[in-house]
This record gives C-alpha cells, structure tokens and sequence, in this order.
C-alpha cells in the first residue's frame, strides 16, 4: 500500500464497525480452504477493505456513520440486500465501479494489489 493511502488509514480512529466489516462478515469462509490463509487474506480481503476504508475516509460524516451501524444490524436480518444498500451508498459518492463491484460480492475473489501498489501480495517477507 502506498504511503499516502496508509496515512490516511491510520488518520481515523477505529470504530465498531465499518463497510468492510460488513461486505467480509463471512471471512473465515473466504479463508478456510487456503493453504496459506495469511497471504490469501492478504491478497483477497486486506485489499478490498483497504480500499472500502478509504472510500469512507473520504466521505466520512455521522449520517454515515449511522447507516453503517443500521445497516450493520440489518446485514444480521439480509445479508444480499444489506450489501445493495451499501452499493447504493457507495454509488452516491461516485466511488469507482470496480470497488461497487467488490462490494456487491456476487463475484469470486481474486488476487489483487492493495490501494497505491501494482504488486499483488505473495509473501510475508519484506
């Protein structure tokens, strides 16, 4: 992740939930038949929350911040129509399609490089 995306992570105070707690509620299925689930998770989530967690930072405000926590009690009632309420949301703050996409979850993760980086993860190793 580039300097610049990981400040601006590190700005926000953590919270009790957020989008990506909701779009990866199901991690550990994600991760469950991987035979390394520490680089897979860095290849298939930590990315995509990143960038989820970005788009927040940008546009952080408490009516957001109370749409999470609704939306966060509702994902417990609907999970696929929790996710299009979130897309909706992102679509409102012309977050880039592909990260709408993310959110939507109807499509298998793959690999992909975290927010400011071109190289996709495949070690631990620095």
């Amino acid at each position: 992740m580039s300097n610049e995306s990981r400040q601006k992570l590190l700005e926000v105070k953590p919270g009790i939930t957020d989008f990506a707690s909701i779009v990866f509620s199901d991690e550990s299925e994600i991760l469950k038949n991987h035979k390394n689930p520490d680089i897979a998770y860095n290849q298939l989530i930590r990315p995509r929350k990143n960038f989820l967690a970005l788009t927040y930072i940008k546009n952080k405000s408490i009516t957001l911040d109370i749409k999470i926590i609704l939306l966060t009690i509702f994902a417990f009632i609907n999970k696929r129509k929790t996710l299009s309420l979130i897309v909706r949301i992102l679509r409102s703050y012309e977050t880039p399609e592909a990260i709408i996409e993310m959110a939507r979850r109807n499509n298998k993760l793959t690999p992909m490089a975290p927010p400011g980086l071109k190289d996709i993860i495949y070690s631990r190793e620095i």
